[in-house]
């Protein structure tokens, strides 16, 4: 599942007709080597999944009936690029204030020292 807001193409050459977008719907923290996992409520964070081209096939039925017996939030969208920029905008300007207000964030994170500084 990928967070990228920039196309498809170079994923489509890597793995042609089998690249599902997706997003998922929770989050977490690595402390001490373990991933705490943050699972939000669907309205606010569902995992999100479609095919490029908007069509529910049969394999997006399929994985919508694994989340749904798993009992994880999920939702099918039509427009994966569109979702995935805005999706993208919306994540930059949580994390700049949740790191400016010092809530969330943990400074010392390697990963989130290198989203900050790019």
């Amino acid at each position: 599942m990928s967070s990228n807001s920039i196309g498809f193409s170079s994923w489509l050459d890597i793995v042609g007709d089998r690249l599902l977008p997706a997003i998922p719907g929770f989050g977490g923290q690595i402390k001490d080597e373990v991933l705490h996992a943050r699972f939000l409520p669907k309205i606010i964070a569902a995992t999100a999944f479609g095919e490029i081209n908007g069509v529910v096939t049969e394999r997006i039925e399929n994985l919508a009936k694994l989340f749904k017996l798993a009992k994880l939030p999920y939702v099918i969208k039509k427009d994966m690029q569109s979702y995935l920029i805005t999706h993208s905008v919306s994540d930059i300007a949580m994390l700049s204030i949740l790191h400016s207000e010092n809530k969330i964030i943990d400074k010392k994170e390697p990963e989130l020292e290198r989203l900050h500084a790019k």
